[in-house]
Formats: C-alpha cells, sequence, structure tokens
C-alpha cells in the first residue's frame, strides 16, 4: 500500500502539477527525480527514488486507483490545500555556449559573419522545432477535451466537488 501510496503522491505533486496553500504558497516536494526521492526517504524501507519516480506510469490501467488519489484529495482538502492541473506539454529546451568576449585587436570580420550566420540558422531551426511543438501540444490537448478526465482529475472531482484548475486543458 505504500508504494501505490507514493506513486499516486508523486503524481499529485509532482508531473508538473501544483499543490497550493491557502495563501497561495506551493508546497513542492520536489523536481520529478527531488520528489521520488522525497516519497523513497518518506516510505523507507531500502526504497529508492526509483520506486516512485514517474508515479503511477507503470501501473495506471492495471487496476483502479481512484480511490486512492480521493483519499490524498480529501486529506489535501481537510488541511486547506488545492490542486492545479498541468496537461503534459513537450518542450524544447536550448542550451547555448555564452559568446566569448574578444577584444578589438582579435575581431575577424569573416568569422564574425560566419558566427552570425551560424547563429542565424541554429534560431531558425529552434524557431521552427518550438512551433512544431506547439502545434502538436494543441492538438493532444484538442484531442484530450473530447476524452474523459484522467482518474486525478475524475478523484479532484469527486472530493471537492469541481473540475481543478488546469482542466479541461
Amino acid at each position: 500500500m505504500t508504494d501505490i501510496l507514493g506513486k499516486c503522491l508523486w503524481r499529485i505533486f509532482s508531473d508538473n502539477h501544483s499543490v497550493i496553500a491557502d495563501d497561495g504558497r506551493e508546497a513542492d516536494i520536489g523536481s520529478f527525480r527531488g520528489a521520488g526521492g522525497f516519497l523513497a526517504d518518506f516510505a523507507g524501507g531500502g526504497r529508492s527514488y526509483m520506486d516512485f519516480y514517474m508515479g503511477t506510469i507503470w501501473i495506471d490501467r492495471r487496476c483502479d486507483i481512484t480511490p486512492v488519489y480521493e483519499f490524498i484529495f480529501r486529506r489535501l482538502r481537510g488541511h486547506g490545500l488545492d490542486w492545479i492541473y498541468s496537461f503534459p506539454a513537450l518542450g524544447v529546451v536550448r542550451l547555448q555556449k555564452p559568446s566569448a568576449e574578444t577584444g578589438f585587436a582579435d575581431y575577424d570580420p569573416s568569422k564574425a559573419i560566419a558566427d552570425e550566420e551560424e547563429r542565424a540558422k541554429k534560431d531558425a531551426e529552434f524557431t521552427k522545432l518550438s512551433d512544431e511543438l506547439r502545434a502538436i501540444n494543441e492538438q493532444a490537448r484538442a484531442e484530450a477535451r473530447k476524452l474523459p478526465p484522467p482518474e486525478t482529475v475524475l478523484a479532484y472531482h469527486s472530493v471537492f466537488g469541481r473540475f481543478p484548475d488546469g482542466w479541461p486543458p
């Protein structure tokens, strides 16, 4: 039961969702890996972050864990906490090496032009990929609006009597 509860807690507190206190602060238990580690430490028994990392992904659709989510949401509500749903989305991160500052004596116009052309090419590729991912994410949101809500959202609705902020996507 500890494992299922921990995986469901990961799904609610991590996975880009937010648990919000009544004063507006976010109850944060860490990043994806950090949240898994926090839950493993709490659960004890020699568990590691990998036991909870990615939440219920390996048990979804194998059993109905809605009652576990409802239990968690009842506890959150009892403590004045709320939950904001975040629809999963693909994104792109651009990591760039900072440009080296060179003095005027080291300036090479040909190299500067080549560097600028390369930077413009990479900017165009990044923009194209960002636009493609934005379109894919919007298509996924549109499809999700046609389907029943996920278990977490249904459990939240059952406990709070409304859908969480962020749903529908």
